[in-house]
């Protein structure tokens, strides 16, 4: 039902996705009035900054997939399973594949293309959260500096008066 529910709100955005990205654009050029970075080295900072997190995100989650191979090839014994596994090999890959490998009978092909399958998909996957991460990074920074362009202009006019 959830899902249904998202689905439906999707379609409403999608129908005002034109309008969405026109008062988007107006919000950008809005930012780029009230940007806190003056000069180019405070920008360069901030790219700095950026590239920082990214990077070390993208550090993190390939330390996370390693450790999942790890842990699928430590844990691996070939006569746990009571399947009627013959190699090292073949209990891995029905370890860390087991819906693939109880459908479909195992070949060390499929094997090592699953595996380099789940490695680009793994990959894919990082880099958008990063790129959604970074987004909201980026977003906080422009508000907090909007936020502070208007109480800095608020405090002008109260003084003003």
């Amino acid at each position: 039902m959830f899902s249904f529910c998202v689905s439906v709100n999707l379609i409403f955005v999608a129908a005002k996705w034109e309008n969405y990205m026109k008062f988007w654009s107006k919000v950008d050029s809005t930012f780029k009035a009230f940007s806190i970075f003056d000069s180019s080295s405070d920008l360069s900072l901030r790219n700095f900054k950026i590239l920082r997190w990214f990077y070390g995100f993208l550090l993190l989650a390939f330390f996370n997939y390693v450790v999942f191979m790890l842990r699928g090839i430590l844990s691996t014994n070939p006569c746990s399973d009571g399947s009627q596994t013959t190699t090292a090999n073949e209990s891995f890959f029905r370890k860390i594949f087991p819906e693939f490998f109880n459908v479909f009978s195992f070949n060390i092909a499929f094997g090592i293309f699953l595996l380099i399958i789940d490695f680009i998909m793994g990959i894919i996957w990082v880099i958008s959260d990063t790129l959604i991460i970074t987004i909201s990074l980026l977003l906080s920074e422009n508000f907090a500096a909007l936020n502070e362009k208007i109480a800095a202009n608020l405090l002008v006019k109260i003084s003003s008066l």
